[in-house]
């Protein structure tokens, strides 16, 4: 088994994998209505709409990204690299 996050020294570089991001949106329940609307609305695929609800939730506008689908998402800037 893994080590836990919270035991890493303050100190310590770490390199995060991006995926490490979904887990706090999937495991947030109070984001699954709002996750089938964006989904639908903006033809998403599920990660990419967990992502667009939790920017919507905290008020995220800027996204960087290469993944074309988070143009169709109006109020979204699409930052590429």
């Amino acid at each position: 088994m893994g080590l836990k996050l919270d035991a890493l020294m303050p100190d310590e570089k770490v390199f995060i994998d991006a995926n490490i991001f979904l887990y706090i949106s999937i495991l947030n329940g109070s984001l699954f209505p709002d996750f089938v609307e964006v989904s639908k609305k903006y033809w998403l695929m599920a990660t990419d709409a967990f992502h667009v609800t939790t920017m919507k939730r905290y008020g995220i506008t800027n996204i960087a990204t290469n993944d074309p689908d988070f143009e169709r998402v109006e109020w979204i800037n699409v930052w590429k690299p």
